[in-house]
């Protein structure tokens, strides 16, 4: 974890370090599949490897330029010392595991190339105070920010389809989430636990804008703002259609309520013992 330098003979018929990059790139492929601290990935990598940086605890940065368009499992995993990360634009898809334990990563801008956000992909990142979810984003996976405890806000973009079940477990500084209005209903997961699936964040506003669905096989399910103590705003936009069952049951700071045009039904017991809405 605290290798500096890495050099490849330059008759390895296999392997090379181009440009001096501090790195090991598997030439016909183009794909760097090891890293250390002063690792500079050259603008000819288009792949970078499965694990290739894991736990290199000494780096703090690193740019990944706009040629690289696939970046795997597990590739700055446990890097604890790593602030900042610089995304290319190429990339589509950000996989499981690939910042899981940056205990210090503060900033990181996903660009708007990306599409996927894989399991575990910012679990434990605890210093992350901020990050944007760009809107051609359709898939958020399982834990994929769980215990970012210093995240303050969520908003979910309109295309996202699907959210994995506790992702965003831990997120105990969430104080405001908005669901945008989309086309499609927004599936989300359940574990089969008594809690919804953002029951960790002490949310004070909660703006509502797309009807969701669960993807569970159990006969009994909780909504997803099941119960959550803190809730005092709520908003329900003029897309949604349907309030579910016990959806708000259990919100007892809840306050102020606006229900959008659109509303055909309104399950049993969703506002029960919701006791301080006075508007």
């Amino acid at each position: 974890d605290r290798l500096t330098s890495i050099i490849v003979d330059k008759n390895n018929p296999k392997y090379d370090s181009r440009y001096d990059c501090n790195a090991i790139i598997e030439t016909e492929t183009n794909e760097l599949i090891a890293g250390c601290k002063n690792t500079i990935i050259p603008d000819n990598v288009t792949s970078i490897g499965i694990a290739a940086f894991e736990e290199c605890s000494s780096i703090t940065s690193i740019t990944i330029p706009n040629g690289v368009t696939i970046i795997k499992e597990r590739v700055f995993n446990l890097c604890t010392s790593l602030k900042s990360i610089t995304i290319g634009n190429s990339v589509t898809r950000i996989p499981n595991h690939a910042f899981s334990g940056c205990v210090s990563l503060t900033d990181i801008t996903i660009p708007n190339s990306v599409t996927s956000i894989g399991n575990y992909t910012f679990y434990d990142c605890s210093a992350l105070t901020d990050i944007t979810i760009p809107d051609r984003v359709t898939n958020i996976g399982i834990k994929a920010f769980g215990n970012c405890s210093r995240l303050t806000s969520i908003t979910i973009p309109n295309n996202v389809t699907t959210i994995g079940y506790d992702a965003f477990k831990g997120c105990t500084g969430v104080k405001k989430l908005i669901i945008e209005e989309g086309n499609n209903t927004l599936t989300l997961g359940y574990d089969g636990s008594d809690k919804g699936l953002f029951s960790d964040c002490r949310l004070e506003t909660l703006y509502l804008e797309r009807d969701f669905s669960y993807k569970t096989d159990s006969y009994y399910i909780y909504s997803p703002f099941y119960s959550i103590k803190t809730l005092k705003r709520l908003s329900i936009g003029n897309s949604v259609t349907s309030i579910v069952n016990e959806e708000f049951s259990g919100c007892s700071k809840l306050e102020t309520i606006y229900i959008g045009k659109s509303i055909e039904t309104i399950g049993d017991k969703a506002f029960s013992e919701c006791d301080n809405i006075t508007e």
